[in-house]
């Protein structure tokens, strides 16, 4: 998604729409005055969080489930995909010679508004975020932290999803990360080997990496949902309850329901 969004660099909001039902939580008033005629300096990403820069003003995008971002010509034919996507649009930017829409099927993303850099200001979301799943200090942070006592009875099933523990996995790597790890999704951060928690690690990286290259490609997660062809490339366990485990080949992947979500895991070689 922030590829897709740095193709509006540097492009001034000539006209800004907003649906009747989307809130954007800002004490700024009108904020359509506030954002034309502003120019998108920068987008950045921190763990599942969006970070739009305008000039002196700041959007804070959290995309939740299906959250989306569409970019357009302001000529140009729209793809049936698109259209179905826009049917939900809640925000739309007309830059002139590009149109960019967010839109979100099931309304659970959130947009935030500011007149300063999000991660400075003391009431953000991303005032307590953990660190970014691709932080070159990954390790060395996970490592201290696993050690700190508010951690100790986590269970990982949870702690994965807890983004002030870590930022940037949702409910379906956290599947894929623990069936690479070969760990127990219901197994608490006390009960981890040393060499346990280098193999967590070690999967968060390598689930992430792969992830982060589907997004570059830009492959549609429609409703929150991978296509049939990324699913089977990228997929070990995550929706594929009762499919035979690729990796022993003896015991069948289980869904547990965990909090309501999704769980997935092969119990014979995640102990």
């Amino acid at each position: 998604m922030k590829k897709r969004l740095q193709k509006l660099l540097n492009l001034k909001v000539k006209i800004i729409e907003i649906h009747p039902t989307c809130k954007i939580n800002t004490n700024l008033g009108d904020k359509k005055d506030y954002l034309k005629d502003k120019t998108l300096q920068d987008v950045i990403r921190i763990g599942k969080y969006l970070i739009l820069e305008f000039d002196d003003l700041w959007i804070l995008n959290h995309l939740k489930m299906t959250g989306s971002w569409q970019i357009q010509n302001h000529a140009g034919q729209t793809t049936e995909k698109q259209q179905s996507k826009l049917k939900y649009w809640r925000v739309r930017f007309d830059f002139g010679e590009k149109l960019a829409f967010y839109s979100d099927v099931r309304q659970f993303g959130i947009l935030w508004l500011y007149e300063q850099d999000p991660r400075i200001v003391d009431n953000s979301p991303l005032k307590n975020i953990g660190i970014d799943v691709r932080d070159p200090m990954l390790e060395e942070r996970l490592k201290k932290q696993i050690k700190e006592k508010k951690w100790q009875r986590k269970i990982l099933a949870d702690i994965l999803l807890d983004q002030s523990f870590v930022a940037g996995i949702g409910n379906i790597y956290r599947s894929e990360i623990l069936f690479e790890a070969r760990i127990s999704p219901f197994k608490r951060i006390k009960e981890l080997s040393s060499a346990e928690i280098q193999q967590l690690i070690e999967a968060i990286r390598n689930v992430m990496r792969k992830a982060f290259k589907i997004e570059a490609n830009e492959y549609p997660f429609e409703d929150g949902y991978a296509p049939k062809e990324i699913e089977e490339e990228m997929f070990a366990v995550y929706g594929k309850s009762e499919s035979l485990c690729k990796h022993c080949q003896r015991a069948r992947i289980e869904r547990i329901k965990w909090k309501q979500r999704s769980v997935f895991y092969c119990p014979n070689c995640q102990k």
